[in-house]
């Protein structure tokens, strides 16, 4: 047996200090207070509050914090790092690792640097019950002969910088789902990167779940851990680079801490979204709010993000206002795609690449998401107002109002879930001339699809039970913008 020795950044934070913090904030904390500088744009305050300000522990940075535990910064099973020397469970693969660097009581099973890696991605022939008339293939639910099960829930996808399409996914055996669950970072076409493990019989309060996948940066939360009789009541995340080992970046959240909290990641930036969000750098210094709905002027909450670089974009909104908004260090909070107060103008389901940005523009309040027209939008990418609304162009209608599911961007291409027929599928656009494809089931069978990314062949989507890939070129002729 192996164990993790792997030094990273641990951020914990302990009960009390965010809660405070946002409670200065909403006691109405002027600009200027001492130790957080503040600048505002559109009447949203950006506060880059210093570790000392939101009484951070010095040595462990972060979303504030306390002591760590003395296992916390050491990524692995340690005897001499507080945690007790266990052998394997029978589940696990015995030449893996125990990784304790996030908790002791919390182990998560991992390859590291000297286990055998899960078998890789293997694809078959979409069921012929399956999507109409393309070139498909779905993920085949067996490794090495033996059958698992999978679920389109916390399914991610990107490009690696070398453009190596990459997938995050949840795997686990049909027999035993309840004793053993792994989440798997795989290339599409090539090997498991990574491979994260938790089996109930060690650690039955504990659950990890995908959060996101950028790049080749990964995140996954941990749920579970409980202090004393509460169960549930620590959150966290382990996050790191796709292929390395070893997360290099863990952060523990205890309940009162804006808790729970999602995540999301970048190359340069950890983005925790609860109530507010905040982000930090992967050194774990420095956490600067992004948004707080209690500073914004129509007081809605943020969600869907999308993470470039240093660029953060999100939605915010309720069932009768959509708008986005961009954020950078630079030049803090802007309203991207908005009318403050504006319920007949409505922006969302915003999708990028770095290099397109794609949205639905919606005119003419009806009700709760319903709306008199609805246009796919596109513009070159920018983080500025003035900019986006200058180089925006209309593609053509939509046919599906706003979403969790933004559009996915790629290679000059987007996509996002449709209804087609009375039926749930999904469109894509060639954003060049908003020529137009429905990727729908064979007539009269239900087979709803969603978009997870793109290459310039192909387009990968999450089913009701797998993950199917569809080439461009197989789409047929499809229909010109309306």
């Amino acid at each position: 047996m192996h164990v993790s020795r792997k030094p990273l950044v641990p951020v914990l934070v302990g009960t009390g200090i965010l809660a405070a913090v946002a409670l200065a904030r909403g006691c109405g904390q002027a600009p200027g207070s001492p130790g957080v500088s503040v600048q505002e744009d559109a009447g949203v305050e950006s506060i880059d509050a210093t570790l000392e300000a939101s009484g951070g522990h010095p040595e462990t940075g972060g979303f504030g914090g306390s002591e760590p535990d003395a296992n916390a910064g050491s990524g692995g099973q340690v005897a001499d790092a507080g945690c007790p020397l266990q052998g394997l469970p029978a589940e696990v693969p015995q030449d893996w690792e125990s990784y304790t660097g996030y908790s002791c009581d919390c182990p998560v099973y991992i390859p590291g640097e000297h286990g055998t890696p899960p078998a890789p991605i293997e694809w078959e022939a979409c069921p012929v019950d399956g999507l109409q008339n393309v070139d498909c293939r779905i993920m085949k639910l067996e490794v090495g002969g033996t059958p698992f099960h999978m679920t389109s829930l916390y399914t991610y996808f990107s490009l690696d910088p070398s453009g190596t399409p990459l997938l995050e996914f949840l795997r686990y055996p049909q027999t035993t789902s309840a004793v053993q669950y792994m989440q798997v970072l795989a290339e599409a076409d090539g090997p498991v990167r990574n491979a994260f493990m938790i089996v109930k019989s060690v650690s039955p309060y504990c659950d990890a779940m995908a959060e996101a996948l950028s790049g080749d940066r990964y995140a996954i939360r941990l749920d579970g851990e409980h202090v004393g009789d509460a169960p549930d009541s620590v959150q966290g995340l382990i996050a790191g680079r796709v292929g390395e080992p070893h997360p290099d970046y863990v952060t523990k959240l205890y309940n009162g801490q804006a808790f729970p909290s999602d995540w999301d990641v970048s190359d340069q930036w950890i983005l925790r979204k609860s109530s507010t969000y905040t982000v930090t750098g992967w050194d774990g210094l420095n956490p600067q709010l992004v948004y707080d709905p209690a500073q914004d002027p129509d007081g809605v909450p943020a969600h869907e993000t999308q993470l470039v670089g240093g660029d953060i974009f999100f939605n915010v909104g309720s069932a009768s206002y959509s708008a986005t908004m961009s954020w950078t260090a630079a030049d803090g909070l802007r309203p991207l795609l908005r009318a403050y107060g504006n319920v007949d103008n409505a922006y969302g389901n915003f999708g990028t690449d770095g290099h397109d940005m794609v949205w639905t523009y919606a005119q003419g309040y009806v009700s709760e998401f319903k709306y008199q027209k609805l246009s796919i939008m596109t513009a070159p990418y920018t983080t500025d107002p003035k900019v986006a609304q200058s180089t925006a162009r209309r593609l053509r209608s939509d046919t599906f109002s706003f979403s969790p599911q933004p559009f996915r961007v790629g290679c000059g291409y987007a996509a996002r879930e449709a209804v087609v027929g009375g039926g749930m599928g999904a469109i894509v656009v060639r954003l060049a001339d908003g020529w137009s494809w429905f990727v729908v089931g064979k007539e009269g069978v239900p087979y709803p699809v969603h978009p997870l990314g793109l290459t310039c062949d192909e387009l990968f989507v999450s089913t009701p039970t797998s993950i199917a890939r569809v080439r461009l070129d197989s789409l047929g002729a499809g229909m010109p913008p309306d």
